[in-house]
């Protein structure tokens, strides 16, 4: 390492810890560096806290008591205020004489990192020079508001509140305005804004008494903060900022609770707003770890809303309506021309122009629970369930945005650090009765948007304007249940969600070593349980029904040329849902549960390079599976009775097409493409144990992972080659049926489709070792349905499937005028297992009625002037229509069955059990010969038979002569023949000659196929 660069490195560790420890520290003599509008103090904190208090009341043996109402704040400004002017008159005499000394160094090191960069680097971009220490800026805004309104608590008596309307506005902080640009250790900010409201309203709690809070309003809206500038072009360890941002709202409303005694909570509204922070903006052009931007927004709101509990009492909350939204930080236009939270750039700098961006949208929300002990619980319906209205909740958390940065000629700069996360945690709208009655009745609406798209530029650059992301979008939740223990529970919900997490990411590379890369790592995964109900002794019912977009990530796009180890994409983009709903299960009870599910998951999308004239450049690999794990419609008893149903539209999507180019380079616009699309599903299914169950479900789902791959490697070395795993398929069970001394009802609508990969094209003409393929498309099928197993019982299967996978396509690719180019190397396969339309019965009665369609394709047609190399191998396997019963009854049948997969270009090897098999002892039917069928009888149509002649009426034929009337002394003429020895003999192939490359593969193939084999005893 250079002794400047070792020497540099020091005093960046030195006056940093001089930074961190002052606090922003900044020149007591500033003058034009900052805004005139703001005072020159290096550290602005404060804490502020209003308060809102008001209409509660508590009720007492003697009466009710109206507790007093509060409006004021408390803040710590008086104090930090006065301090700022000693912070500032501290920092001029204490610090700047060590600053002065520190800064002779860094200004050395500033000279000759200058001198090293490219020659357009040595002109800073900015007319004014930040002196040493100058206009660093520490800010630090909390403010907690607190609202507490509306509520009534009964204590051994009575207490009421109704028509209050508190309302409480805040609004604080301020933006932060420096520049740093030309100096050292200058215009570095430090800027907290955070902002948590905290809401108890609207609730109702009696304790031996009845409370009552109806028709009240309680709001907050918060501000704290603003936007963010600073400036550190030309500067050493300047102009970098850090700003958390957090909103974070906590509600405590509308709740109704009693314990020997009622609440009632009725008719209320309760609203949160909050919001923290601005954008950031920075620039550190030409400069040496300048212009750096660190921002951490987090909106996460809190939420305890709508529930009603009761232990041997009553309590109720009705009507009512929450609404929480949490905003961490803001945009500005940028210069982009899109609204952007967080903008900067590393033009002809070193280490400068970074963005880092954790980015935090989420909530913590339980809201509309009923739950009773002994006593009768409602939330939503009213104790009579006469209430039309349910509650409703509403939450919003929206955290950064769009942001942008670049790196053009410059080191290690430009960097995009991206992770958001747009995950909610909600239970909501559920029931539980235990020696007690609970009902709820809900409505959810859910909004979580962490980040945006980002953009950089690597061109010209060394290792700069790389991406790295991993976006984060999801859920865990829990709605529309009911639970009753020797009780009874009623849970009816709806919801709608929308979750993104990131975006689009794009960047260049041209003319770069090491720029313009990015490396995305999208996850997309939803986690619920809804419209369950179960039962012991009891009686519970649920209905759930969501619809649901949940999408992490988007297109990667970078591009270059004469570029070396730039503009590759590695993304391993995951959908994964994890789903259970239309449950039903009870124990000497009776439970039913319903749902309708609506869900879209989206990871990544389509990933784009370029190496055209370059080295190691333009490479993609690509890793996605679209997953989805699903369970509904099911449904079990044992000594009760039970219903589930459900129906189920799923899309689930991960990645995208691959476009790339090498052509003319060298290890260029190669891709590597390994996806998964195989959903596995259970639904329709029914089991009862000396019990009665029945399930129906209706399934429609869509996965798709990968798509087509198009690069070219023609001219080039190493490049344009393509490796490709493709898996289409899917797993199922469904409408079956299964019961012990019990009845059983599964039945089920199957339409599934999986989509993985698609065709590729490539190129290697004029190449070395380029525009190859190797390929190995799967399509894996298993599932089982439409069957029916009875002991002692009734068990009845049903179910209609049409399944249609895919992975793969053609291939096309050239190797004219290469070396070793231009070949494809293809192993399709296929495996279709099935079990269907079967029945065993065991002194019981079982149905098994199924009907199939599988439709699908592993790989496709090669086209290539070069090795065309494909071993399709594939397998279909069913067993169906099987019969078996003992002292009972039981009828399996399969009403149609259509299997057309095709592998590569050839059919699948068929081994199928269709019940039809002989035993040892019988012989063949004619009547079950396979007969063709020249025409159908038309109902309706005459009896031909009385129409046609007899062949009594026929005329007779004349008579043959008799044998020894004929010739017997006939001469044939004789031809001499040669003999067999003279003809001559050809050999098999003869003049066929397959060498190297093709011979070999000529052999394998022939080897795995039963081709071209020779088999001697």
């Amino acid at each position: 390492m250079q002794n400047w660069a070792k020497r540099g490195l020091q005093t960046a560790l030195v006056t940093g810890g001089l930074l961190m420890l002052g606090t922003g520290i900044a020149s007591a003599d500033e003058k034009d560096a900052v805004n005139p509008d703001k005072p020159a103090n290096p550290l602005d904190a404060s804490l502020t806290i209003p308060i809102d208090i008001g209409n509660n009341a508590i009720g007492t043996p003697l009466g009710q008591v109206n507790l007093p109402e509060v409006k004021k704040t408390i803040s710590t400004k008086p104090v930090t205020d006065a301090l700022k002017g000693a912070a500032a008159k501290l920092s001029g005499q204490r610090v700047q004489q060590a600053g002065e000394k520190a800064a002779a160094v860094a200004q050395g090191v500033q000279q000759k990192a200058t001198a090293a960069a490219p020659q357009q680097a040595k002109k800073a971009t900015s007319s004014h020079e930040a002196g040493t220490l100058e206009g660093n800026r520490g800010s630090v805004d909390i403010v907690v508001p607190v609202q507490i309104a509306n509520n009534a608590i009964a204590l051994l008596g009575d207490a009421e509140v109704s028509g209050g309307d508190h309302q409480q506005t805040y609004e604080g902080g301020s933006g932060v305005t420096t520049d740093g640009s030309g100096g050292v250790l200058a215009g570095n900010v430090v800027d907290v804004d955070y902002a948590l409201p905290v809401q108890i309203a609207n609730n109702a709690l009696g304790v031996g008494g009845k409370a009552t809070s109806t028709g009240n309003n309680a709001t907050q809206e918060i501000k704290t903060g603003d936007h963010t500038a600073t400036d550190g072009s030309g500067g050493v360890l300047a102009g970098n900022v850090i700003a958390p941002q957090g909103a974070t709202p906590v509600q405590l409303t509308n709740n109704a609770a009693a314990l020997i005694g009622k609440a009632d909570s009725s008719g209320n509204t309760s609203e949160v707003k909050a919001q923290s922070g601005g954008s950031l903006l920075s620039d550190g052009t030409d400069g040496v770890l300048a212009g750096n931007v660190a921002g951490v927004p987090v909106a996460l709101p809190v939420e305890l809303n709508n529930s009603a509990l009761a232990g041997i009492g009553k309590a109720q909350s009705t009507d009512n309506a929450t609404s929480a939204e949490a905003q961490a930080g803001d945009v500005r236009h940028g210069s982009r021309v899109m609204k952007t939270y967080a903008e900067t750039h590393g033009d002809n700098g070193v280490a400068s122009g970074t963005l880092i961006q954790p980015q935090v949208a989420s909530d913590v929300n339980v809201h509309g629970l009923a739950g009773a002990v002994g006593g009768i619980a409602a939330s939503g319906l009213g104790e009579s369930k006469s209430t039309t209205a349910g509650n409703t909740s509403s939450t919003t958390a929206q955290a950064g945005g769009y942001s942008n940065t670049s790196a053009v000629g410059g080191v290690l700069s430009g960097t995009v650090a991206d992770a958001p996360v747009a995950f909610p945690v909600e239970g909501y709208c559920a029931a539980a009765g235990v020696v007690g009655k609970a009902s709820a009745q809900c409505d959810n609406e859910t909004t979580a948007k962490a980040g945006r798209e980002t953009f950089t530029d690597g061109t010209d650059s060394v290792l700069g304007g790389t991406t790295a992301t991993t976006p984060v979008g999801g859920t865990i939740e829990a709605f529309g249940l009911a639970g009753s223990v020797i009780g009874t529970a009623d849970a009816e919900a709806t919801e709608t969600k929308e979750i993104k997490a990131g975006g689009y990411n794009g960047s260049r590379g041209d003319g770069s070593v090491g720029g313009g890369n990015i490396v995305q790592t999208p996850v997309a995964t939803p986690i619920e349980l809804f419209g369950g109900a179960a039962s012991l002794v009891g009686n519970s019912y649920a209905s759930a029904e969501e619809e649901k977009d949940v999408s992490s990530g988007g297109d990667g796009n970078t591009e270059d040329d004469n570029a070396v180890l730039a503009s590759n994409v590695i993304a391993t983009p995951i959908a994964q849902p994890v789903q259970a709903f239309g449950l039903s299960a009870a124990g000497v009870g009776i439970a039913d549960g319903f749902a309708t599910s609506d869900t879209e998951t989206t990871a990544g999308g389509k990933y784009t390079g370029s190496g055209e004239h370059a080295v190691g450049s333009g490479n993609i690999v690509q890793a996605a599976s679209a997953a989805p794990i699903q369970v509904f419609g099911a449904s079990a008893a044992a000594g009760g009775i039970t219903t589930a149903a459900a129906e189920n539209f799923s899309s689930t999507s991960a990645g995208g097409d691959n476009d790339t180019s090498g052509a003319g380079s060298v290890a260029s616009g190669n891709v590597a493409a390994v996806t998964n699309a195989l959903p596995a599903q259970a639904h329709g299914l029914g089991a009862s144990l000396i019990g009665n169950t029945t399930a129906y479900s209706d399934n429609v789902t869509e996965a798709f992972a990968g798509g087509m791959t198009t690069t070219d490697g023609s001219g080039g070395a190493l490049s344009g080659n393509v490796v490709n795993g493709p898996i289409g398929g899917a797993a199922g069970v469904f409408g079956d049926a299964v019961s012990v001394v019990g009845f059983a009802q599964g039945a089920a609508g199957n339409d599934v489709t999986a989509i993985s990969g698609d065709f590729t094209e490539t190129n290697g003409d004029g190449g070395s070792v380029s525009g190859n393929v190797l390929s190995a498309d799967v399509v894996p099928v298993a599932q089982v349905f439409g069957d029916a197993v009875t002991v002692a019982g009734f068990a009845d299967g049903w179910a209609e499937n049409s399944t249609y996978p895919f992975a793969g396509g053609d291939i096309a690719s050239s190797g004219e005028a290469g070396a070793l180019s231009g070949n494809v190397f293809d192993l399709p396969a296929a495996a279709i297992a099935q079990v269907l339309g079967n029945a065993v019965a065991v002194g019981g009665h079982a149905f098994g009625t199924a009907e199939n369609e599988v439709v699908g394709a592993a790989g496709g047609a090669v086209d290539t002037d070069a090795i065309d190399a494909q071993l399709p191998v594939g397998v279909l396997a069913q067993v169906y229509n099987f019969s078996v019963d003992v002292l009972g009854e039981a009828v399996g049948t399969v009403t149609g069955n259509t299997v057309d997969v095709t592998v590569g270009e050839d059919e699948l090897h068929s081994l199928v059990l269709d019940g039809a098999e002989l035993l040892a002892t019988e012989l063949p039917s004619v009547n079950g010969l396979p007969v063709k069928t020249v025409a159908y009888q038309r109902s309706g149509a005459p009896d031909v038979t009385q129409e046609l002649p007899k062949i009594a009426d026929l005329p007779e034929l004349p008579e043959l002569p008799d044998a020894g009337e004929l010739p017997v002394d006939v001469q044939l003429p004789q031809v001499d023949l040669p003999a067999p020895a003279d003809l001559p003999t050809v050999e098999r192939n003869a003049g066929i000659k397959q060498t190297g490359l093709r011979g070999l593969w000529a052999k394998l193939t022939g080897a795995l196929s039963g081709k071209q084999m020779h088999i001697q005893g």
